[in-house]
């Protein structure tokens, strides 16, 4: 009786094992399928959200009763630009429904919630609600804008290692800039789509170091910065551009290892709070049972 038991168990193992390796490979065999798939399709733009077209009437319409103020109009243009949001009437949409925001929360929580608080709490959160609704979009937009400088800055160093092998390759500049925005592994990257819009700037005549300028004001990334100055310095003084590029995304690496690093140094730092909250409560209650 054991035998057979023991024959069966290692029947349905290796059954078993066979399946998992069958399975690993399919799964391999796909991933590489969807991969090429991905690099034969043509290159896409990402689509910008534009929201519903109800919403942005809405908005458009609180925006057109109450302006914004030149300030706050400057500064929410310079967000949504390095946000990476183009589309027509984002100002205006972003705007207004800071405004909804501002007086829908408190009023929604007033004619909801207001009666199982007292009167002092029941202010007190309403008033908190419309400092909540009138700084969300802010805090969204800030978020949105740093998320796209981080992805610019880790694409950064690959981009110009390229730019450079392209350059010692005999092209100059501004093809091998164009060349560079056209390369599969970067056409659906935010830095990408910025090099294509500094060639077509280029190749309408546009001198290069104001494209460039254009560049740092369109991504608000002070490494792009940097770069803009060294291609203009290259260009005045006549050094080697590949040499430049090389150093400079030599640079880059060592700064990206740098900020490794000092992340998972604050890691221990960050653990203590979890440590204090969660674990050791539990152990001193074990313990004290």
């Amino acid at each position: 009786m054991y035998i057979y038991i023991f024959v069966t168990l290692v029947f349905v193992s290796i059954l078993g094992i066979m399946w998992s390796i069958a399975l690993l490979l399919i799964g391999r065999r796909d991933v590489v399928a969807e991969r090429l798939e991905q690099m034969r399709a043509a290159p896409a733009r990402p689509k910008e959200r534009e929201g519903l077209p109800l919403l942005k009437k809405v908005t458009q319409f609180v925006a057109g009763i109450f302006p914004p103020p030149e300030k706050l109009l400057s500064r929410y243009h310079t967000l949504l630009i390095h946000a990476g949001s183009k589309w027509e009437g984002a100002l205006l949409f972003f705007y207004g429904f800071k405004l909804i925001l501002t007086v829908a929360l408190p009023v929604i929580f007033f004619f909801t919630a207001f009666k199982f608080f007292d009167f002092k709490m029941g202010v007190a959160i309403t008033v908190l609600l419309a400092f909540v609704g009138f700084f969300v979009i802010d805090g969204y937009l800030s978020y949105k804008a740093r998320k796209r400088q981080e992805e610019l800055f880790h694409e950064l160093p690959d981009v110009l290692d390229l730019l450079a092998i392209v350059v010692e390759a005999g092209l100059g500049l501004d093809a091998a800039l164009t060349r560079v925005s056209e390369e599969q592994i970067f056409t659906k990257t935010f830095l990408a789509l910025e090099l294509k819009q500094v060639s077509r700037e280029i190749m309408v005549g546009l001198p290069r170091a104001d494209a460039l300028r254009n560049l740092y004001e369109r991504t608000g990334l002070e490494d792009i910065k940097a770069f803009t100055a060294m291609m203009i310095q290259t260009e005045k003084f006549g050094t080697s551009i590949s040499q430049s590029l090389k150093v400079f995304s030599d640079s880059l690496r060592t700064r990206r290892r740098q900020m490794a690093e000092e992340a998972a140094a604050k890691t221990t730092i960050k653990l203590v709070f979890p440590l204090v909250l969660f674990i050791f409560p539990a152990i001193f209650v074990a313990c004290c049972d």
